[in-house]
């Protein structure tokens, strides 16, 4: 073991006192050579680009583990995949119209909570699901119990309104 490790740092040792040993346009020619060899490798697998799905026809769904998902998609969409370590986030790029007033609102709010515009939109709209889902469960409840009395309701908005005071201006019991 003992050996090895001298005659790995032995060999690095004779590596570096070649490499200053060489002029400046052999490290050149050397640089060009790695740099050709990189790009034919780029040429033989390229990296890839955006995936453009055919959902009616299924013929140009990928055959990965999230073909059933983007298969589920309608109409045809661009797909970015996003490599997190092992798993893969998968995101559709949309198109959409915004009023200039609205555009400078979202992006003053994304900017003052520290995220992207895109996901500033994607939080807000999954706030407004989670609300809507609220609402329907209410609804339902409603009509199955009855409606809420007043009582109830003001009730609910104090416990609310003590839930949802910043800590600073929290009572502690």
């Amino acid at each position: 073991m003992t050996i090895r490790l001298l005659y790995l740092v032995f060999v690095r040792l004779i590596g570096w006192m070649a490499l200053l040993a060489r002029s400046a346009a052999s490290k050149d020619a050397e640089l060009l050579v790695l740099r050709q060899e990189v790009a034919v490798l780029r040429r033989q697998h390229p990296k890839p680009g955006l995936v453009t799905l055919m959902v009616e026809g299924y013929d140009a769904v990928p055959a990965t583990p999230h073909a059933e998902l983007l298969a589920s998609c309608q109409g045809t969409l661009t797909v970015v995949p996003l490599c997190y370590r092992r798993a893969m986030a998968i995101r559709k790029k949309r198109s959409i119209s915004i009023p200039p007033e609205l555009d400078a609102e979202i992006a003053a709010a994304a900017q003052a909570a520290g995220m992207s515009y895109s996901a500033w939109i994607a939080q807000t709209a999954r706030k407004e699901f989670i609300i809507r889902a609220g609402l329907e469960a209410v609804s339902q409840y409603e009509t199955e119990h009855g409606t809420f009395s007043p009582d109830e309701i003001a009730g609910a908005d104090e416990w609310a309104a003590r839930v949802t005071q910043p800590s600073g201006t929290r009572r502690s019991a």
